[in-house]
């Protein structure tokens, strides 16, 4: 049974280093962080822009509004 902890870890890692490309070392957390800030930009950021402006929409700007006299 001690072993069984280790082919576990040795598991983990396996998929880790797969889902990655097979990059490993430096480049991995390179590849990684790469990765995050693009998807950050690309998702994250729009979204939360798109809420933020539905959101205004929805209780009404009223500052930005001009009244027509």
């Amino acid at each position: 049974m001690g072993s069984g902890w280790r082919r576990l870890i040795g598991n983990v890692r396996s998929f880790m280093g797969n889902s990655v490309g097979g990059l490993r070392g430096s480049s991995s957390l390179v590849s990684v962080m790469d990765c995050c800030r693009k998807a950050y930009y690309l998702w994250v950021r729009p979204s939360a822009a798109a809420q933020k402006r539905t959101t205004g929409l929805a209780y009404g700007n009223k500052n930005g509004a001009k009244k027509s006299e």
